[in-house]
């Protein structure tokens, strides 16, 4: 696990610049493929062996495409097998950039890619799997549906879990490569989220989640992602993520939560959705 952190612009090529440094830190990460001009492939390997490749299309200014694919073949600059990179037909993914500070979790499962000043948190890989047999990366981040103000949203934040995980239209999705059914491109939700607005607990589908203890400490634990349809099965617990509502906290955007001599990273966007980041 590690921690970077450093400041940028929204120009084309300025995520990958810092995947690209900071990516082949890790054993399990590497660079498979420049398909064009600010364009690049990095692979993740499981016990020495590629498992999925995000690519990356950097070539813009305000926001970079991601696409997770089972392989890819450099000599055709091309992916292989299926892949994760749309909402349905019409939405495809995107982290997007800004003139600010981030932030970034390396790890052996994913990387969590922090815009600071905009409290956005983007979420690729796998998270820690029950059944490390299953290959299931996922995507958190937005879409290309830029209308609305879910386009302004924390994508991490446990609101997403309806807006976002299945349809995508309303600007953020939480997206499996395959769900627990072997199912290609498929929503994905975190634990607390429900798929109907049913009680003031659930309001906008997410859950409430008290982080403030009666000894007036911090509990925080790392979300469980589960399938968004049937079979309904959890999947894995979010590495080094919490995601869901904060109820009646007083925290901010950028505040530097520590819970048992551990770190964490307030991310709050402007609308007050929250997912807190391990710094480690």
């Amino acid at each position: 696990m590690a921690w970077y952190e450093g400041t940028m612009t929204n120009a084309a090529g300025q995520l990958i610049n810092i995947l690209s440094d900071k990516l082949p830190n890790n054993e399990n990460w590497e660079i498979v493929d420049t398909p064009d001009t600010n364009e690049k492939v990095y692979g993740h390997k499981y016990n020495g062996n590629r498992d999925f490749c995000v690519y990356v299309k950097d070539n813009q200014v305000d926001f970079a495409t991601i696409e997770i694919w089972d392989d890819w073949d450099a000599e055709s600059h091309a992916g292989v097998g299926n892949a994760l990179k749309a909402v349905g037909s019409n939405y495809t993914l995107r982290i997007r950039k800004t003139i600010t500070s981030w932030g970034l979790r390396l790890t052996d499962n994913c990387f969590v890619f922090i815009l600071k000043g905009n409290g956005w948190g983007y979420y690729i890989g796998h998270p820690k799997r029950f059944d490390t047999n299953r290959v299931q990366p996922i995507f958190v981040g937005h879409t290309s549906y830029t209308s609305g103000n879910h386009y302004n949203y924390n994508p991490l934040s446990g609101k997403n879990g309806l807006y976002g995980s299945y349809w995508g239209g309303q600007g953020l999705h939480w997206g499996v490569l395959y769900d627990s059914a072997g199912g290609v491109n498929k929503g994905c939700m975190p634990m607390g989220t429900t798929d109907t607005i049913s009680s003031t607990y659930t309001y906008h589908a997410y859950g409430w989640w008290p982080l403030k203890t009666t000894a007036n400490t911090y509990y925080v634990i790392e979300s469980v992602v589960g399938d968004y349809q049937t079979p309904w099965l959890a999947f894995g617990i979010l590495d080094g993520v919490f995601s869901g509502f904060c109820g009646d906290v007083a925290i901010s955007n950028g505040d530097i939560l520590n819970v048992e001599g551990t770190s964490w990273l307030v991310v709050m966007d402007g609308v007050g959705f929250v997912s807190l980041v391990r710094m480690d």
